[in-house]
């Protein structure tokens, strides 16, 4: 398959396929000093998924955002969320993986024009 280049994390051999994942970053503004500004923009499927994710977080049921992940590898929200629960039970190895998976799914999606190391930098 196609190994995307990446700053952040890299994807690891374990990890499921990152198809398409509704996430995108669009550039809002370009001010003076070429200074860009972006925001994270989802699909409408990714919206669908992030309704289910809610009502999995209401549900205070740990396997329903499972099931979400298990359907939706990349999902951002519900990998934190797992994350924290990892942490919470001292699986931090897991913990980390969830966090990193969730950086890619976000480095993944960013727009042409966005430069991370400068961010690191100015941010």
């Amino acid at each position: 398959g196609h190994v995307r280049t990446t700053w952040l994390v890299a994807s690891k051999d374990n990890w499921p396929q990152a198809a398409k994942l509704g996430l995108s970053m669009s550039l809002q503004e370009t001010k003076s000093g070429g200074i860009h500004y972006f925001a994270y923009e989802h699909s409408h499927n990714y919206r669908q998924i992030q309704v289910k994710f809610l009502e999995a977080v209401e549900s205070l049921n740990p396997d329903n955002i499972v099931a979400i992940i298990n359907e939706h590898p990349f999902h951002v929200d519900a990998l934190i969320q797992l994350s924290e629960l990892c942490k919470l039970s001292e699986d931090l190895a897991m913990a980390a993986e969830l966090v990193e998976r969730s950086l890619y799914s976000l480095e993944c999606s960013f727009h042409p024009l966005f430069n991370v190391v400068v961010c690191f930098f100015s941010c």
